[in-house]
């Protein structure tokens, strides 16, 4: 594996474990807590839960399922790798929220399975 491939090893469909410091943040209340986590980058159980899609059957007067407590709903999860500085995080977080601010959230996949972007505005980028 190349460490040094930068986000290619996400979407290349790798696996991701190991355990680290997490951050969680809701409603202006941070945490930070050492645990595992686990990513799958190459499947999608549950694509029917992404923001995406759970707002595009809201615009056709749909509901959609209630989320599990214990899924993700409105935190916000950071997973920062060991090798990562605190000034490096910094400016890793400033790069997030610069790209979210001009060009909007990636909120995945619509019913549609085109991917949509939401500006600030409420806008949606297909």
């Amino acid at each position: 594996m190349d460490y040094e491939a930068g986000t290619s090893r996400f979407w290349n469909g790798e696996d991701f474990h190991g355990t680290a410091v997490v951050y969680v943040v809701k409603d202006g209340e941070c945490l930070s807590i050492q645990c595992d986590y686990e990513l799958n980058t190459l499947f999608e159980s549950r694509p029917q839960d992404v923001r995406a899609f759970r707002e595009n059957l809201r615009r056709k007067g749909l509901k959609p399922r209630r989320l599990p407590d214990d899924q993700l709903h409105s935190e916000v999860v950071v997973i920062f790798g060991p090798e990562l500085s605190p000034q490096q995080a910094v400016y890793q977080l400033e790069v997030l929220i610069g790209k979210i601010r001009k060009r909007g959230l990636q909120t995945g996949k619509d019913c549609s399975e085109d991917y949509v972007m939401e500006t600030l505005t409420g806008k949606l980028v297909t």
